[in-house]
Order: structure tokens, then C-alpha cells, then sequence
């Protein structure tokens, strides 16, 4: 009944090991035992190798024992690619997130109702810019095409203002509507007074200046 004499020759089927069952285990069972007891200390030394602080840093050993993959990524300080973590601190990407659209909460109703969110019909960031009054818009002079009691409306994509200096005579009364609405009011006691009007037009809205007399238009200009 041979001895085993190294870790190769041994067999992880228990049956494939000597001594087989049918020889007599004596003289050399101690023999054998005392093999195993070797080849436990080589286990022993070839573990104690691999996780030798120069072959392992004290770090990496803490991980050793983590249970799973959340453990070992709160042992890491990582963020994981799912479930629910707070990331504190201040973090600075090289490039923007893609984030999905909100579809639910409180989230939802802020990016339906602000007409200047970004949102997947919009492509480009010029998209986002047609939304916002003011940007490419500038104030023009409109006076020589606009009249007292002439409905105009608003035809662009984005609210328009509208700014109107008129003399007046006394008791006059000028207004400045949109859709119907008194938005802008003037009236004075003194003849050739000069009074601004100011309103704000949305898109595909009406407004219209009007008078009760002895008024004349000194100014009118849109932002649009």
C-alpha cells in the first residue's frame, strides 16, 4: 500500500485514495497519516503565501470576508448599477448623464408644465432657445404699421411685449387689450399728456389699442 507522496497523486474521489479497501492499512498507516498531515501543511503554507501582505495589500483583504457583492461595494465606497443608494459629495462628470425621462411623481408635473424643459422633442439646445422669450427676439419699431382700433395678433412661436407711448387729451381714456382683456390702462386731466401702455401678448393671441379720443400715437414698439 503505497504512500502518497505529493498533493498530485491524491484523487478527490475518496474510493481512488489509498489505502483501497481491501488491503490491510498496517504496517504504514501511520505513515499515511502522517502524509496527510503534510499535505495539510502545504495547503496551509501555499494559502498563507497567496495572501501575503505583498501579494495582497491590507485592503484587498478586508474584501475577503464580505459576504456578497453590496458588502464589498460599501467596503469600496462603489456605487452600484442597481437598487437604491445615496452618493454624497460633490461628483464631476467629463460629459453630460443621460438620464430617462421622468414618467411618474411629483418629477412629471415640473416637466410638463415649464415650457423650457428640454425634452426628447426637443433636439438640440436651439429647440430649447425657441422656447424662451427674449432669445432671438429684439425690439423693433412697429408704428408705421400699426393703427388705433386695429386688431393685431400675435403669429410667432414665443409671447411677444408690446410698449405704446400716446398723447392725450384730457379725459381720454386709452386701453391696451389681449383677447379681449383690459391688460394696460391710461387716462389723465391734462391735454397732450403722454402716457406708456405695456403689455405682454402670448403666442396666437390678439391685442388691440384703443381710445375715447383726441389720441395720437407717439411710440410703438414689439419685442418679438
Amino acid at each position: 500500500m503505497p504512500v502518497p507522496a505529493s498533493l498530485a497523486s491524491l484523487s478527490t474521489t475518496p474510493a481512488s485514495n489509498q489505502p483501497s479497501g481491501g488491503e490491510n492499512p498496517f504496517p504504514d498507516l501511520d505513515d499515511h497519516i502522517r502524509a496527510g498531515y503534510a499535505f495539510d501543511a502545504q495547503n496551509r503554507d501555499a494559502i498563507a503565501a497567496k495572501l501575503n501582505a505583498s501579494a495582497v495589500s491590507a485592503f484587498g483583504l478586508t474584501l475577503i470576508d464580505d459576504a456578497d457583492a453590496a458588502t464589498a461595494r460599501a467596503t469600496l465606497g462603489a456605487v452600484g448599477t442597481s437598487g437604491d443608494q445615496t452618493v454624497a459629495g460633490v461628483k464631476t462628470f467629463s460629459s453630460s448623464p443621460i438620464a430617462p425621462t421622468p414618467t411618474t411623481g411629483d418629477n412629471t408635473t415640473k416637466v410638463a408644465t415649464t415650457a423650457f424643459v428640454k425634452t426628447t422633442a426637443d433636439a438640440s439646445a436651439a429647440a430649447v432657445e425657441a422656447k424662451v422669450p427674449g432669445i432671438g427676439q429684439t425690439w423693433q419699431d412697429v408704428k408705421a404699421s400699426r393703427a388705433i382700433g386695429t386688431t393685431y395678433t400675435n403669429s410667432t412661436a414665443k409671447p411677444i411685449a408690446v410698449a405704446i407711448v400716446a398723447t392725450m387729451n384730457a379725459g381720454v381714456v386709452n386701453t391696451l387689450s389681449v383677447d379681449g382683456v383690459v391688460v394696460s390702462y391710461a387716462s389723465v386731466g391734462v391735454i397732450g399728456a403722454g402716457l406708456p401702455l405695456n403689455a405682454i401678448v402670448p403666442p396666437g393671441s390678439t391685442y388691440v389699442f384703443t381710445n375715447t379720443g383726441g389720441t395720437s400715437i407717439v411710440h410703438w414698439a414689439e419685442l418679438r
